[in-house]
């Protein structure tokens, strides 16, 4: 099975070629936003995009527009069950790269994105302490993943 990693930096410092039984094309880059295209077929998508927009003081409104755009071309050419929308992973409690509340809201227009083109979420649940914020040792600064992340 071949899939795509396709979005920002989280994943861009491991460029995995494989996990298990599964051939991992890995488009992720730092700085990454959500209007790149797609070039290849790919059997599973996972999208992960708005933590630079927001970075970049983009707001909450462009990486939500972006991403309807994504999952409207995608489900004309993939089924809904191909495409994993992960949410943005809220970042540390203490001294946040990005303001977590803004996170939150992105994360809201994302899962209602998720709704309308029925496809699942990865929502980072596991990877956060009992107060909703990412676990220190999972990342490095609290938006790229460390290697036990």
């Amino acid at each position: 099975m071949k899939v795509l990693f396709y979005g920002h930096s989280v994943l861009a410092n491991y460029p995995l070629t494989h996990l298990g039984p599964y051939e991992i094309d890995n488009v992720a880059q730092c700085g990454a936003t959500a209007e790149g295209r797609l070039k290849k077929s790919y059997d599973k998508i996972i999208l992960m995009f708005g933590m630079n927009e927001l970075a970049q003081g983009l707001g909450q409104a462009n990486p939500t527009y972006w991403m309807d755009k994504t999952l409207s071309s995608l489900t004309s050419y993939y089924a809904p069950s191909q495409i994993l929308l992960a949410l943005v992973m809220k970042n540390l409690e203490e001294e946040p790269s990005v303001d977590n509340h803004l996170i939150e809201g992105l994360n809201r227009s994302l899962r209602s994105l998720g709704k309308q083109y029925q496809v699942p979420i990865f929502d980072w649940q596991s990877f956060y302490n009992e107060r909703g914020y990412v676990r220190p040792e999972l990342t490095l600064e609290g938006i790229h993943l460390s290697s036990a992340g």
